[in-house]
C-alpha cells in the first residue's frame, strides 16, 4: 500500500511494477486498507506518517474497533527508536493514567525479522480469530483447553467477564455467516468492552502450549492454518 506524494516516497522496490502495488492518493483511505486486510501489523522507525499508523492502529484496538491482531515493533539491533516512542508512552500516557497499564501489552518489541516472525507465529499459536455473537464474545481456538487451564482463568481472568463464566464448547451452528470455522473450539464469555490490554494477556495465556488439552499437539501443526496477511 503506497501513498502518493509530491515528494521522495516511493514503493518498496519487492514490489514496484509489480500487480501486487495498490497506490493511495489520501492517507485516511490507505490507513483503512491497511488496518482491514492485515492479521499481523510490523512497524519499523520513519516519520510522523509511521507514528501516525502506529497511533491509529493502536487506539483502534484499544477501543474495540478493530480485532485484535499482533503488532510488532521492529528496530535493528541496539536502536532507539521504538525504544524511546514506548518511553514516552509509558511516561506520559500511563503514569498519568491517560491510558491503562495492560494497553502496553498491546505491542511487542523486538530487534530482528526473524523475533517478529516468531513473535506473530506465537499469537498464532492456538488463538485462531474472535467475533461478537449477541451478547458473548467468542475465541476460535485451534486446541481446546486443558480443565485446569479454564479453571484458572474463571479467576485470573474474571475481569475480562460482565456476569458470567467462560465457556468452552464446540461449534453449535449458531455462526452461519461463517461455517469454514466449525472444526474450531470456541471460548465464549460476556466481555465487558474494556481493557484490550488484558484481552490480549488472556491470548497470550490460550497459546501457552501446557494449557491445552492435548499438551503432545505441537505448535508447527497448528501453523498449518495460520493467517498469510501480514503488513
Amino acid at each position: 500500500f503506497n501513498i502518493t506524494l509530491p515528494f521522495e516516497q516511493h514503493a518498496n522496490p519487492t514490489v514496484e511494477g509489480t500487480e501486487n502495488l495498490l497506490p493511495f492518493h489520501f492517507f485516511f483511505t490507505r490507513k483503512l486498507f491497511f488496518v482491514k486486510e492485515a492479521d499481523a501489523l510490523v512497524l519499523c522507525p520513519g516519520g510522523f506518517g509511521t507514528l501516525d499508523e502506529a497511533l491509529e492502529v493502536l487506539t483502534l484496538i484499544q477501543t474495540g474497533k478493530s480485532p485484535l491482531v499482533p503488532v510488532v515493533l521492529l528496530d535493528t539491533p541496539g536502536g532507539s527508536f521504538w525504544q524511546g516512542a514506548l518511553d514516552f508512552i509509558k511516561n506520559q500516557l500511563q503514569d498519568n493514567h491517560y491510558i491503562l497499564p495492560a494497553d502496553m501489552k498491546l505491542m511487542r518489541l523486538v530487534y530482528s525479522a526473524d523475533d517478529a516472525v516468531e513473535e506473530i507465529n506465537q499469537f498464532y499459536g492456538n488463538f485462531h480469530s474472535s467475533r461478537w455473537l449477541k451478547n458473548k464474545f467468542v475465541i476460535r481456538m485451534r486446541h481446546a483447553l486443558s480443565a485446569k487451564a479454564l479453571e484458572h482463568m474463571q479467576e485470573a481472568f474474571a475481569d475480562l467477564c460482565i456476569n458470567e463464566n467462560f465457556h468452552q464448547h464446540s461449534y453449535q451452528g449458531e455462526e452461519h455467516d461463517e461455517v469454514q470455522f466449525s472444526h474450531l473450539t470456541r471460548l465464549a464469555f460476556t466481555f465487558t468492552g474494556r481493557n484490550q490490554g488484558r484481552l490480549r494477556e488472556l491470548v497470550d495465556y490460550i497459546n501457552q502450549q501446557e494449557n491445552w488439552e492435548d499438551a503432545s499437539a505441537t505448535r508447527d501443526g497448528a501453523q498449518d492454518q495460520a493467517p498469510q496477511k501480514t503488513l
